[in-house]
């Protein structure tokens, strides 16, 4: 099971850690996770704090400038939180937008990291807030989720 967006003709997708990473071949500074669709964890605030900080250096801090709530083209529940990674009191190191899907009692999360500061606010951003809701699931799985996508039950029963 995958969170599947609409992307850009440009966009180099690959493999990492049961999600993909989506970056643009004209955009070095640009870089996008999309991570599986999991069960709905009981401690949400928790979940949300750990994607937030994840790939954070010791010697930084996540700042939250906003959240706002809304919806998908398709109409799943969407979280979008704008934040910074900050270097002792002032340096901003990286702008990160983490957009958070609740898809039928799972969960789904989508960040981009920007290293570009003022690019991210002029140019990427109004790019990236139409690509994070353009999102849906894909529920299919290389696993199946019944015994009965083993077998073929389309058969005709034999005549005596």
């Amino acid at each position: 099971m995958r969170l599947k967006l609409r992307l850009p003709p440009d966009a180099l997708e690959r493999s990492k850690d049961g999600g993909f990473e989506i970056t643009r071949r004209n955009e070095p500074s640009l870089r996008i996770e999309i991570d599986p669709l999991l069960v709905a964890p009981d401690d949400r605030r928790e979940w949300m704090r750990a994607l937030l900080e994840r790939e954070v250096l010791e010697d930084c801090s996540v700042r939250v400038l906003g959240s706002t709530q809304g919806t998908t083209e398709r109409g799943w529940p969407l979280e979008i939180v704008d934040t910074i990674v900050v270097r002792g009191r002032d340096v901003v190191v990286e702008h990160r937008l983490a957009a958070v899907y609740d898809m039928l009692g799972h969960i789904a999360a989508v960040t981009v990291h920007a290293s570009d500061g003022p690019r991210y606010a002029e140019q990427l951003q109004p790019y990236l807030l139409p690509l994070v809701a353009s999102a849906w699931p894909d529920w299919r799985s290389r696993v199946p989720a019944a015994l009965s996508e083993l077998w073929c039950l389309d058969v005709t029963p034999p005549s005596d």
